[in-house]
């Protein structure tokens, strides 16, 4: 064979030669690539690539005409989103859960995610802000993700416990307030410059995490008026005590003595967040007391137990609202 290796190239130099002989072969090939594309294949091998790419319609129990009517009814989209979970599928697949900056929050099935030499590298790990390419079939809440490019990673996190545990916080809280599909161009802008202050300022997660809290209450309605009693509508600046009680500020006289009482440190704090952006707030922040610091981690918590209407939890094992909201140090 060695002797006659030269003979299997004579096709690049010898004039009319063709790369093989099999004319019957060639002849029949394009209506064999149209048989497995619609009707599937019984080899192991191209069973298995067919999986891969996810477009072929292997035998089933199902009529071929309810496939080709679900790929006519898959809807291609492209949306910037960043990565909040990812749950094991199978042996190699992955659901992920993200928020969206157009279709608010998303769950869906990546195919092979988990594999070693995934297509997808690490572009869907918690926290990463990425683009992504996928198909919405009809009726179906589990979106297909075909394509995730990164835009901006956050792995320098990982290493620090806290920071993660405050993110897993954020990206829960998030879950639990954001309807799903239903997209919120100023809670995105949110969540992507908390994220970032606290990837630059791994010091002040906490706060953050803090002036999030506040916001997202603000943002889902949850978030009562500060400077004005909630009744009477009246000056909260006079100088008298305010009070939280069902959810409201009151002030002196429409407290009826009864409610959480407020310092005007507190108000001016709260109403300081809806006002500033998250590195000046924190800054601020700084200055306050320790006891106003319990005040308003107190009133958060308030505020959010009884928007979620089940208590302090929070879902999260072993972390509680309660837990976070603590007195910041």
């Amino acid at each position: 064979m060695a002797t006659a290796l030269w003979a299997l190239w004579i096709f690049e130099c010898g004039e009319g030669v063709e790369p093989t002989s099999k004319d019957a072969e060639r002849a029949v090939r394009r209506a064999v690539l149209w048989r497995r594309k619609f009707f599937g294949t019984q080899r192991a091998g191209s069973r298995f690539r067919q999986q891969r790419s996810g477009y072929a319609l292997v035998r089933t129990s199902r009529p071929i005409t309810e496939h080709l009517w679900d790929i006519a009814n898959m809807k291609v989209r492209e949306t910037e989103a960043i990565i909040l979970r990812s749950y094991k599928l199978a042996e190699a697949d992955k659901i992920i859960v993200c928020f969206s900056r157009e279709m608010g929050i998303l769950r869906g099935t990546a195919r092979g995610a988990r594999k070693l030499k995934s297509k997808f590298g690490a572009s869907l790990e918690p926290y990463t802000l990425v683009t992504l390419s996928l198909y919405e079939r009809e009726g179906k809440e589990l979106l297909s993700i075909r394509h995730a490019e990164l835009i901006r990673s956050y792995f320098g996190l990982a290493q620090e416990y806290q920071i993660m545990d405050s993110l897993a916080y954020l990206a829960n809280l998030l879950i639990e307030f954001a309807p799903p599909h239903e997209p919120s161009e100023k809670l995105y802008r949110l969540v992507k410059t908390c994220i970032d202050t606290i990837s630059q300022h791994y010091e002040r997660a906490e706060a953050v995490i803090r002036y999030f809290e506040i916001w997202l209450l603000k943002l889902s309605g949850f978030m009562p008026e500060t400077m004005k009693c909630n009744s009477c509508r009246g000056s909260l600046n006079t100088g008298g005590q305010a009070a939280l009680r069902e959810g409201a500020v009151l002030c002196q006289d429409c407290r009826d003595g009864q409610g959480m009482t407020l310092a005007r440190e507190s108000l001016l704090l709260l109403n300081a967040a809806l006002r500033l952006p998250p590195l000046e707030w924190t800054a601020r922040r700084q200055f306050a007391t320790a006891a106003g610091e319990q005040e308003i981690a107190q009133v958060i918590h308030l505020l959010i137990s009884r928007a979620l209407e089940r208590g302090h939890s929070s879902g999260l094992p072993g972390r509680t609202v309660t837990n976070q909201c603590r007195t910041l140090a």
